[in-house]
């Protein structure tokens, strides 16, 4: 058994090695280091949005922003190892910024089942539908933002404490009482559906 754990560990090991690398490349401008890097994490930055927004278009256009941002600012970034917090940094600001505009308002684009009931627009983020039902985003969709940001990154995606606290610019500590007063608020807005 130890010697599984130390070959994850030593595959984990070599993995963010070779990010590190792939950004200092892409750092230096290496065309295809760059696409590498947008393609390794797309799908990742397309899921945090659309969890966070709740809509397919919305979701695809906050990707697009945050990886033209990331890229654009890439040599700015003085520690490759810090890559994906700062980047989901960035979509988090780049959510946050889209809400908070004056006079946005989320617009639910309606399709109809079979059955002619209307239902939100979905998108192929390769969550099982049993990951994340109709109902619960609904929910999460009711929350502050900010709440709503914590509870996708720690109850949807399953980030760390650790990982949360980094990409939001706080203590683990704050991150735990911030989530049990998202959790709580989002208890009640679920139950009153």
């Amino acid at each position: 058994m130890a010697g599984v754990l130390v070959g994850v560990v030593q595959a984990d090991e070599t993995q963010e090695a070779e990010l590190q690398q792939l950004i200092r490349q892409a750092q230096k401008g290496e065309e295809a280091a760059l696409s590498a890097l947008v393609d390794r994490f797309q799908s990742k930055v397309f899921r945090f949005c659309f969890h966070l927004c709740g809509e397919k278009g919305m979701a695809e256009d906050l990707c697009q922003e945050v990886l033209v941002k990331a890229l654009k600012q890439l040599s700015k970034l003085d520690d490759p190892a810090k890559f994906t917090s700062w980047i989901m940094r960035i979509a988090k600001n780049q959510f946050l910024d889209e809400v908070r505009r004056p006079g946005h308002t989320q617009e639910l684009l309606e399709v109809e089942r079979e059955d002619g009931v209307p239902m939100r627009e979905t998108a192929d983020t390769g969550a099982t539908p049993a990951d994340v039902s109709m109902e619960v985003r609904e929910a999460l969709e009711k929350l502050k933002p900010d709440d709503r940001m914590l509870l996708v990154m720690i109850d949807i995606e399953e980030w760390s404490y650790a990982e949360a606290a980094e990409i939001i610019s706080v203590s683990e500590n704050a991150v735990r009482s911030r989530l049990h007063r998202a959790r709580n608020a989002f208890l009640k807005v679920f139950n009153r559906e």
